[in-house]
Protein backbone atom coordinates (compact mmCIF):
# COMPACT_ATOMS: atom_id res chain seq x y z
CA UNK A 1 0.00 0.00 0.00
CA UNK A 2 2.65 2.58 0.95
CA UNK A 3 4.69 1.87 -2.42
CA UNK A 4 1.32 2.00 -4.23
CA UNK A 5 0.52 5.63 -2.51
CA UNK A 6 3.93 6.79 -2.89
CA UNK A 7 3.90 6.50 -6.37
CA UNK A 8 0.88 6.91 -7.63
CA UNK A 9 -1.14 9.41 -4.61
CA UNK A 10 -3.75 10.15 -6.82
CA UNK A 11 -5.10 6.60 -8.01
CA UNK A 12 -8.59 5.27 -8.02
CA UNK A 13 -8.97 2.27 -10.28
CA UNK A 14 -6.89 -1.16 -9.37
CA UNK A 15 -6.97 -3.67 -11.67
CA UNK A 16 -5.65 -6.98 -9.40
CA UNK A 17 -4.42 -9.89 -11.77
CA UNK A 18 -4.17 -13.56 -9.87
CA UNK A 19 -6.32 -11.88 -6.52
CA UNK A 20 -6.81 -15.75 -5.35
CA UNK A 21 -9.55 -15.29 -2.69
CA UNK A 22 -9.23 -11.58 -2.07
CA UNK A 23 -6.64 -11.11 1.15
CA UNK A 24 -4.95 -8.40 -0.39
CA UNK A 25 -7.76 -6.79 -2.16
CA UNK A 26 -9.50 -6.98 1.36
CA UNK A 27 -6.91 -4.22 2.52
CA UNK A 28 -6.83 -2.39 -0.84
CA UNK A 29 -10.22 -1.83 -1.43
CA UNK A 30 -11.08 1.12 0.95
CA UNK A 31 -8.24 2.70 -1.09
CA UNK A 32 -8.24 2.18 -4.78
CA UNK A 33 -11.84 0.53 -6.63
CA UNK A 34 -10.88 -2.66 -7.47
CA UNK A 35 -11.52 -4.90 -9.78
CA UNK A 36 -10.28 -8.62 -9.14
CA UNK A 37 -9.49 -11.44 -11.56
CA UNK A 38 -8.54 -15.02 -10.85
CA UNK A 39 -7.79 -18.09 -13.47
CA UNK A 40 -9.82 -20.33 -10.76
CA UNK A 41 -13.47 -19.66 -10.49
CA UNK A 42 -13.82 -21.05 -6.86
CA UNK A 43 -11.43 -18.25 -5.83
CA UNK A 44 -13.59 -15.75 -7.59
CA UNK A 45 -16.30 -16.73 -5.53
CA UNK A 46 -14.45 -16.87 -2.36
CA UNK A 47 -13.46 -13.15 -3.09
CA UNK A 48 -16.74 -11.80 -4.21
CA UNK A 49 -18.32 -12.89 -0.73
CA UNK A 50 -15.47 -11.58 0.70
CA UNK A 51 -15.47 -8.41 -1.27
CA UNK A 52 -18.57 -7.59 -2.44
CA UNK A 53 -18.31 -4.30 -3.24
CA UNK A 54 -15.64 -4.64 -5.55
CA UNK A 55 -15.98 -6.05 -9.51
CA UNK A 56 -14.68 -9.52 -10.38
CA UNK A 57 -13.90 -11.57 -13.73
CA UNK A 58 -12.32 -15.03 -13.91
CA UNK A 59 -9.49 -14.92 -15.86
CA UNK A 60 -5.79 -15.79 -17.02
CA UNK A 61 -3.57 -13.19 -16.46
CA UNK A 62 -1.38 -15.10 -19.32
CA UNK A 63 -4.58 -13.21 -22.50
CA UNK A 64 -7.16 -11.47 -20.00
CA UNK A 65 -8.55 -8.72 -21.55
CA UNK A 66 -10.87 -6.43 -20.02
CA UNK A 67 -11.23 -3.78 -22.30
CA UNK A 68 -10.71 -1.06 -20.21
CA UNK A 69 -7.54 0.87 -18.31
CA UNK A 70 -7.03 1.13 -15.35
CA UNK A 71 -4.69 3.47 -13.09
CA UNK A 72 -2.89 0.96 -11.17
CA UNK A 73 -2.20 -2.95 -11.97
CA UNK A 74 -1.29 -5.51 -9.27
CA UNK A 75 0.01 -8.76 -9.56
CA UNK A 76 0.98 -10.33 -5.67
CA UNK A 77 2.38 -13.78 -5.23
CA UNK A 78 0.44 -15.26 -8.18
CA UNK A 79 3.39 -14.24 -10.20
CA UNK A 80 5.17 -16.67 -8.87
CA UNK A 81 3.42 -19.22 -10.17
CA UNK A 82 4.80 -17.99 -13.86
CA UNK A 83 7.72 -20.59 -14.54
CA UNK A 84 8.72 -20.35 -17.42
CA UNK A 85 9.77 -16.97 -20.02
CA UNK A 86 6.54 -17.19 -22.20
CA UNK A 87 4.06 -17.08 -19.25
CA UNK A 88 5.80 -14.41 -17.69
CA UNK A 89 6.44 -12.12 -20.75
CA UNK A 90 2.06 -12.88 -21.91
CA UNK A 91 1.56 -11.82 -17.90
CA UNK A 92 3.27 -8.36 -18.42
CA UNK A 93 1.94 -7.80 -21.91
CA UNK A 94 -1.77 -8.13 -19.84
CA UNK A 95 -0.29 -5.64 -17.12
CA UNK A 96 0.56 -2.93 -19.52
CA UNK A 97 -2.03 -3.41 -22.02
CA UNK A 98 -4.44 -2.84 -19.20
CA UNK A 99 -2.42 0.42 -17.78
CA UNK A 100 -3.92 3.65 -18.77
CA UNK A 101 -1.47 6.62 -19.61
CA UNK A 102 0.47 7.86 -16.46
CA UNK A 103 -0.92 4.37 -15.05
CA UNK A 104 1.49 1.68 -12.71
CA UNK A 105 2.02 -1.73 -12.66
CA UNK A 106 3.67 -3.04 -9.72
CA UNK A 107 4.73 -6.99 -9.12
CA UNK A 108 5.30 -8.13 -5.61
CA UNK A 109 6.81 -11.97 -6.29
CA UNK A 110 7.38 -13.96 -3.03
CA UNK A 111 10.98 -14.97 -4.50
CA UNK A 112 13.20 -14.51 -6.78
CA UNK A 113 16.86 -15.71 -7.18
CA UNK A 114 19.12 -12.60 -6.10
CA UNK A 115 17.24 -12.80 -2.51
CA UNK A 116 16.09 -16.54 -2.35
CA UNK A 117 16.66 -18.02 1.14
CA UNK A 118 15.92 -21.47 1.87
CA UNK A 119 13.91 -22.49 4.79
CA UNK A 120 10.35 -23.79 6.06
CA UNK A 121 7.10 -22.45 7.75
CA UNK A 122 4.44 -24.17 9.35
CA UNK A 123 1.37 -23.17 11.20
CA UNK A 124 -2.36 -23.58 11.14
CA UNK A 125 -5.48 -22.96 13.33
CA UNK A 126 -8.69 -24.16 14.62
CA UNK A 127 -12.52 -23.21 14.29
CA UNK A 128 -15.05 -23.10 17.04
CA UNK A 129 -16.68 -26.17 15.58
CA UNK A 130 -13.54 -28.01 15.40
CA UNK A 131 -12.62 -27.65 11.90
CA UNK A 132 -8.88 -27.59 11.43
CA UNK A 133 -6.45 -26.88 9.38
CA UNK A 134 -2.37 -27.29 9.46
CA UNK A 135 0.39 -26.53 6.67
CA UNK A 136 3.91 -26.94 6.11
CA UNK A 137 5.94 -24.96 3.51
CA UNK A 138 9.61 -25.22 2.66
CA UNK A 139 11.70 -23.80 0.22
CA UNK A 140 14.91 -25.20 -1.19
CA UNK A 141 17.09 -24.41 -4.16
CA UNK A 142 17.76 -28.02 -5.06
CA UNK A 143 15.67 -28.89 -7.83
CA UNK A 144 14.64 -32.65 -5.95
CA UNK A 145 13.90 -32.06 -2.60
CA UNK A 146 14.47 -35.23 -0.50
CA UNK A 147 11.96 -37.96 -0.43
CA UNK A 148 11.28 -36.88 3.24
CA UNK A 149 10.04 -33.51 2.10
CA UNK A 150 8.44 -35.39 -0.49
CA UNK A 151 6.40 -37.53 1.99
CA UNK A 152 5.51 -34.72 4.35
CA UNK A 153 4.33 -32.46 1.38
CA UNK A 154 2.02 -35.35 0.29
CA UNK A 155 0.37 -35.66 4.22
CA UNK A 156 0.11 -31.76 3.99
CA UNK A 157 -1.68 -32.27 0.98
CA UNK A 158 -3.70 -34.62 1.83
CA UNK A 159 -5.11 -32.84 4.90
CA UNK A 160 -5.02 -29.59 2.91
CA UNK A 161 -7.62 -30.71 0.16
CA UNK A 162 -9.71 -32.12 2.58
CA UNK A 163 -10.58 -28.76 3.83
CA UNK A 164 -10.40 -27.09 0.59
CA UNK A 165 -7.53 -25.26 0.88
CA UNK A 166 -5.84 -26.31 -1.73
CA UNK A 167 -2.72 -28.73 -2.26
CA UNK A 168 0.91 -27.27 -1.33
CA UNK A 169 2.70 -30.08 -2.80
CA UNK A 170 1.10 -28.70 -6.31
CA UNK A 171 2.08 -25.24 -5.70
CA UNK A 172 5.62 -26.36 -4.22
CA UNK A 173 6.71 -27.51 -7.43
CA UNK A 174 5.25 -24.44 -9.15
CA UNK A 175 7.04 -21.93 -7.09
CA UNK A 176 10.27 -24.07 -7.28
CA UNK A 177 10.14 -23.35 -11.14
CA UNK A 178 9.61 -19.67 -10.37
CA UNK A 179 12.28 -18.81 -8.17
CA UNK A 180 14.45 -19.55 -11.06
CA UNK A 181 13.61 -16.11 -12.32
CA UNK A 182 16.07 -13.30 -11.55
CA UNK A 183 15.17 -9.71 -11.26
CA UNK A 184 17.45 -9.23 -14.36
CA UNK A 185 15.00 -11.63 -16.34
CA UNK A 186 11.79 -10.21 -15.25
CA UNK A 187 12.77 -6.60 -15.97
CA UNK A 188 14.07 -7.70 -19.85
CA UNK A 189 10.03 -9.08 -19.98
CA UNK A 190 8.57 -5.63 -18.70
CA UNK A 191 10.74 -4.03 -21.42
CA UNK A 192 9.84 -6.67 -23.73
CA UNK A 193 5.95 -6.26 -23.19
CA UNK A 194 6.02 -2.06 -23.68
CA UNK A 195 6.19 -1.53 -27.16
CA UNK A 196 7.70 2.14 -28.10
CA UNK A 197 3.86 2.83 -29.81
CA UNK A 198 1.40 5.61 -28.90
CA UNK A 199 1.52 9.28 -27.58
CA UNK A 200 1.84 8.07 -23.52
CA UNK A 201 3.70 4.86 -24.19
CA UNK A 202 6.59 6.04 -22.12
CA UNK A 203 4.70 7.43 -19.27
CA UNK A 204 3.47 4.24 -18.04
CA UNK A 205 5.67 2.19 -15.14
CA UNK A 206 6.02 -1.21 -14.42
CA UNK A 207 7.69 -1.37 -11.27
CA UNK A 208 9.13 -4.52 -9.47
CA UNK A 209 8.41 -4.74 -5.38
CA UNK A 210 10.67 -7.44 -3.74
CA UNK A 211 11.21 -7.58 0.34
CA UNK A 212 9.66 -4.25 0.84
CA UNK A 213 11.80 -2.23 -1.86
CA UNK A 214 10.19 -0.43 -5.06
CA UNK A 215 12.33 -0.13 -7.50
CA UNK A 216 11.30 0.95 -11.43
CA UNK A 217 11.76 -1.59 -14.08
CA UNK A 218 15.34 -2.75 -13.94
CA UNK A 219 16.90 -0.19 -11.51
CA UNK A 220 18.52 -0.60 -8.18
CA UNK A 221 17.75 1.50 -4.97
CA UNK A 222 20.09 4.09 -4.46
CA UNK A 223 21.00 3.54 -0.70
CA UNK A 224 20.37 6.49 1.42
CA UNK A 225 18.74 8.15 -1.46
CA UNK A 226 14.72 7.04 -1.19
CA UNK A 227 12.70 6.91 -4.25
CA UNK A 228 15.78 6.70 -6.96
CA UNK A 229 16.97 4.39 -8.67
CA UNK A 230 19.97 3.12 -10.24
CA UNK A 231 20.28 1.43 -14.02
CA UNK A 232 22.53 -0.62 -15.06
CA UNK A 233 23.78 -1.40 -19.28
CA UNK A 234 24.17 -5.15 -20.17
CA UNK A 235 27.76 -4.20 -21.52
CA UNK A 236 30.96 -1.83 -19.65
CA UNK A 237 29.78 1.50 -19.82
CA UNK A 238 31.78 4.84 -20.79
CA UNK A 239 29.69 7.42 -19.28
CA UNK A 240 27.42 7.89 -16.91
CA UNK A 241 23.80 9.48 -16.97
CA UNK A 242 21.87 10.95 -14.07
CA UNK A 243 18.18 12.00 -15.68
CA UNK A 244 16.35 15.05 -13.14
CA UNK A 245 12.39 14.29 -13.30
CA UNK A 246 10.43 17.55 -14.07
CA UNK A 247 7.48 19.08 -12.04
CA UNK A 248 5.50 15.61 -12.26
CA UNK A 249 7.73 14.77 -8.94
CA UNK A 250 9.65 11.78 -8.32
CA UNK A 251 6.90 9.11 -8.08
CA UNK A 252 6.08 9.78 -11.69
CA UNK A 253 6.97 6.88 -14.27
CA UNK A 254 9.20 9.48 -17.29
CA UNK A 255 12.02 9.91 -15.47
CA UNK A 256 13.01 5.97 -14.13
CA UNK A 257 11.76 5.01 -18.21
CA UNK A 258 13.89 7.21 -19.50
CA UNK A 259 17.16 5.96 -17.39
CA UNK A 260 16.10 2.53 -18.42
CA UNK A 261 15.90 3.31 -21.81
CA UNK A 262 19.96 5.34 -21.34
CA UNK A 263 20.93 1.68 -19.90
CA UNK A 264 19.60 0.14 -22.92
CA UNK A 265 21.37 2.00 -25.08
CA UNK A 266 24.85 0.91 -22.77
CA UNK A 267 25.02 3.73 -20.04
CA UNK A 268 24.99 3.44 -16.42
CA UNK A 269 21.96 5.31 -15.61
CA UNK A 270 20.12 6.58 -12.57
CA UNK A 271 16.84 8.36 -12.09
CA UNK A 272 17.46 10.62 -9.01
CA UNK A 273 14.00 11.68 -7.19
CA UNK A 274 14.09 15.26 -5.69
CA UNK A 275 11.13 16.04 -4.51
CA UNK A 276 7.98 13.52 -3.84
CA UNK A 277 9.93 11.27 -2.30
CA UNK A 278 10.38 10.40 1.48
CA UNK A 279 12.92 12.80 2.98
CA UNK A 280 12.90 15.00 0.29
CA UNK A 281 10.47 18.16 -0.09
CA UNK A 282 6.71 17.37 -1.50
CA UNK A 283 6.55 20.18 -3.40
CA UNK A 284 9.27 22.15 -5.51
CA UNK A 285 9.73 24.47 -2.61
CA UNK A 286 13.46 25.11 -1.19
CA UNK A 287 14.79 22.27 -2.82
CA UNK A 288 18.06 21.89 -1.44
CA UNK A 289 20.45 21.62 -4.31
CA UNK A 290 23.06 20.16 -2.18
CA UNK A 291 21.46 17.12 -1.97
CA UNK A 292 21.70 16.92 -5.72
CA UNK A 293 25.22 17.01 -4.95
CA UNK A 294 25.03 14.45 -2.32
CA UNK A 295 23.96 12.28 -5.05
CA UNK A 296 26.30 13.13 -7.47
CA UNK A 297 28.86 12.48 -5.70
CA UNK A 298 27.72 8.83 -3.98
CA UNK A 299 26.96 8.35 -7.78
CA UNK A 300 30.51 8.60 -8.63
CA UNK A 301 32.18 6.85 -5.60
CA UNK A 302 29.68 3.77 -6.55
CA UNK A 303 27.83 3.09 -9.41
CA UNK A 304 29.60 5.34 -12.05
CA UNK A 305 33.30 5.39 -10.62
CA UNK A 306 35.76 6.25 -13.03
CA UNK A 307 32.99 7.39 -15.33
CA UNK A 308 32.31 11.07 -16.71
CA UNK A 309 28.42 12.18 -15.70
CA UNK A 310 26.15 13.54 -17.76
CA UNK A 311 23.05 15.20 -15.73
CA UNK A 312 20.06 15.50 -17.83
CA UNK A 313 16.72 17.20 -17.03
CA UNK A 314 13.07 18.23 -18.47
CA UNK A 315 11.15 21.52 -17.72
CA UNK A 316 11.81 22.19 -13.94
CA UNK A 317 14.58 19.07 -14.14
CA UNK A 318 16.19 21.05 -16.90
CA UNK A 319 16.56 24.21 -14.66
CA UNK A 320 17.77 22.49 -11.90
CA UNK A 321 20.57 20.87 -13.99
CA UNK A 322 21.71 23.96 -15.60
CA UNK A 323 21.68 26.05 -12.34
CA UNK A 324 23.59 23.21 -10.25
CA UNK A 325 26.01 23.26 -13.13
CA UNK A 326 26.05 27.42 -13.26
CA UNK A 327 26.71 26.85 -9.36
CA UNK A 328 29.44 24.39 -9.36
CA UNK A 329 31.40 26.42 -12.13
CA UNK A 330 33.29 22.99 -13.67
CA UNK A 331 33.01 19.60 -14.58
CA UNK A 332 34.57 17.43 -11.31
CA UNK A 333 31.13 16.12 -10.41
CA UNK A 334 29.04 17.25 -13.85
CA UNK A 335 30.68 16.27 -17.31
CA UNK A 336 27.89 17.61 -19.11
CA UNK A 337 24.93 19.40 -18.88
CA UNK A 338 21.61 18.04 -21.03
CA UNK A 339 18.13 20.43 -20.77
CA UNK A 340 14.84 19.73 -22.59
CA UNK A 341 12.19 22.23 -22.24
CA UNK A 342 14.00 24.44 -20.21
CA UNK A 343 14.55 27.99 -19.25
CA UNK A 344 17.05 30.95 -18.74
CA UNK A 345 15.91 31.99 -15.26
CA UNK A 346 15.81 31.10 -11.98
CA UNK A 347 11.78 30.40 -11.11
CA UNK A 348 10.30 30.56 -7.98
CA UNK A 349 8.29 27.92 -5.77
CA UNK A 350 5.65 25.50 -7.38
CA UNK A 351 2.95 23.40 -5.62
CA UNK A 352 2.03 20.30 -8.59
CA UNK A 353 -1.12 19.72 -6.35
CA UNK A 354 -2.71 22.99 -7.16
CA UNK A 355 -0.41 24.25 -10.13
CA UNK A 356 0.37 27.45 -8.75
CA UNK A 357 3.15 29.40 -6.90
CA UNK A 358 3.78 29.06 -3.48
CA UNK A 359 3.74 32.36 -1.34
CA UNK A 360 4.67 33.60 2.04
CA UNK A 361 4.49 36.86 4.17
CA UNK A 362 7.55 38.00 1.86
CA UNK A 363 5.81 36.75 -1.45
CA UNK A 364 7.06 34.47 -3.80
CA UNK A 365 8.90 31.39 -2.07
CA UNK A 366 12.46 30.20 -3.24
CA UNK A 367 12.33 26.76 -5.22
CA UNK A 368 15.63 26.57 -4.32
CA UNK A 369 18.49 26.61 -1.58
CA UNK A 370 22.73 26.67 -2.08
CA UNK A 371 24.58 25.59 0.69
CA UNK A 372 21.67 26.65 2.66
CA UNK A 373 20.27 29.75 1.30
CA UNK A 374 17.03 30.26 -0.81
CA UNK A 375 17.50 31.44 -4.30
CA UNK A 376 14.84 33.16 -5.46
CA UNK A 377 13.36 33.39 -8.40
CA UNK A 378 10.36 34.29 -10.87
CA UNK A 379 6.86 33.60 -10.07
CA UNK A 380 5.39 30.41 -11.53
CA UNK A 381 2.32 29.88 -13.51
CA UNK A 382 2.03 32.40 -14.70
CA UNK A 383 5.33 33.23 -15.14
CA UNK A 384 7.10 36.50 -15.23
CA UNK A 385 10.58 38.29 -15.50
CA UNK A 386 13.25 36.99 -13.12
CA UNK A 387 16.94 36.66 -12.38
CA UNK A 388 19.31 35.23 -15.30
CA UNK A 389 20.37 32.05 -15.22
CA UNK A 390 24.06 32.18 -15.28
CA UNK A 391 25.08 28.82 -17.45
CA UNK A 392 28.26 30.79 -19.10
CA UNK A 393 29.65 30.00 -15.54
CA UNK A 394 29.42 26.47 -16.73
CA UNK A 395 32.44 25.92 -18.92
CA UNK A 396 31.48 22.01 -19.76
CA UNK A 397 29.52 21.02 -23.07
CA UNK A 398 25.55 21.99 -23.11
CA UNK A 399 22.91 20.28 -25.05
CA UNK A 400 19.57 21.97 -25.16
CA UNK A 401 16.64 20.93 -26.75
CA UNK A 402 12.59 22.58 -26.98
CA UNK A 403 9.35 22.34 -28.86
CA UNK A 404 9.27 25.08 -30.93
CA UNK A 405 5.33 25.55 -29.78
CA UNK A 406 5.93 24.90 -26.37
CA UNK A 407 3.24 27.59 -24.44
CA UNK A 408 4.87 27.30 -20.82
CA UNK A 409 8.66 28.14 -21.83
CA UNK A 410 9.24 28.99 -25.51
CA UNK A 411 11.82 27.91 -27.19
CA UNK A 412 13.70 31.27 -26.94
CA UNK A 413 14.29 30.97 -23.78
CA UNK A 414 16.44 27.78 -24.60
CA UNK A 415 17.47 30.38 -27.50
CA UNK A 416 18.90 33.26 -24.67
CA UNK A 417 21.18 30.32 -22.85
CA UNK A 418 23.02 29.38 -26.26
CA UNK A 419 24.03 33.44 -26.34
CA UNK A 420 24.59 33.93 -23.13
CA UNK A 421 27.30 30.98 -23.61
CA UNK A 422 29.05 32.38 -26.11
CA UNK A 423 31.81 31.06 -27.61
CA UNK A 424 31.31 27.95 -25.06
CA UNK A 425 30.70 24.42 -26.16
CA UNK A 426 26.49 24.10 -26.86
CA UNK A 427 24.13 22.71 -29.12
CA UNK A 428 20.46 24.00 -29.59
CA UNK A 429 18.00 21.23 -30.97
CA UNK A 430 14.69 22.26 -31.19
CA UNK A 431 11.69 20.09 -32.77
CA UNK A 432 8.74 21.59 -34.83
CA UNK A 433 5.29 20.59 -33.77
CA UNK A 434 6.22 19.72 -30.31
CA UNK A 435 5.45 21.44 -27.09
CA UNK A 436 6.59 21.18 -23.29
CA UNK A 437 6.18 17.69 -23.67
CA UNK A 438 7.31 15.62 -26.80
CA UNK A 439 4.58 13.65 -28.30
CA UNK A 440 5.58 12.02 -31.06
CA UNK A 441 7.44 8.74 -31.34
CA UNK A 442 10.02 9.52 -33.71
CA UNK A 443 10.48 12.66 -32.46
CA UNK A 444 11.28 10.77 -29.35
CA UNK A 445 13.89 8.50 -30.84
CA UNK A 446 15.26 11.95 -32.47
CA UNK A 447 15.85 13.37 -29.34
CA UNK A 448 17.08 10.40 -27.85
CA UNK A 449 19.49 9.70 -30.91
CA UNK A 450 20.92 13.31 -30.35
CA UNK A 451 21.24 12.70 -26.35
CA UNK A 452 22.65 9.89 -26.58
CA UNK A 453 25.37 11.06 -28.97
CA UNK A 454 26.33 13.81 -26.71
CA UNK A 455 26.32 11.77 -23.85
CA UNK A 456 29.21 9.69 -25.44
CA UNK A 457 31.12 12.42 -26.43
CA UNK A 458 31.98 12.85 -22.93
CA UNK A 459 33.77 9.53 -22.68
CA UNK A 460 37.42 11.61 -24.54
CA UNK A 461 36.60 14.81 -22.78
CA UNK A 462 39.21 15.54 -19.60
CA UNK A 463 37.43 17.53 -16.67
CA UNK A 464 37.67 21.10 -16.94
CA UNK A 465 38.64 23.58 -14.67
Amino acid sequence: MAALHARRPRARDLLELGAGGGHVAYHLKGRFDCTLTDLSPEMVAVSRARNPECAHAVGDMRELDLGRTFDVVFVHDAIDYLGTEADLAAAFATAFRHLAPGGLALFVPDHVSERFGPGTEAGGSDAPDGRGARWLEWCSSAPDPPEALHATSAGAASMMTRFRIGSPFTKGELQRAAIEMTVTWIIQRQRAAAPLEGEAWYRREMVLLITGIACAAGGAPAEGFAGTSVFQPEGRAAVAVVVLHGSEGGSAPYAPWLAAELARRGFVAAAFCWFGCEGTPDRIQRVPLDHTVDFLTWFQDGPARGLPVVVYGASRGAEHALLLASLLGDTKLVAGVASHAGTDTVVAGFDPRTMGPITTDGGYDAAWTWRGEPLYGERAMPFGSGPRLAIERYPGPVWLSHGELDPLWPASRSRALVKARGALPTELHTWPGEGHVVQSRDTVEALLASLVAFANARAAAPPTP
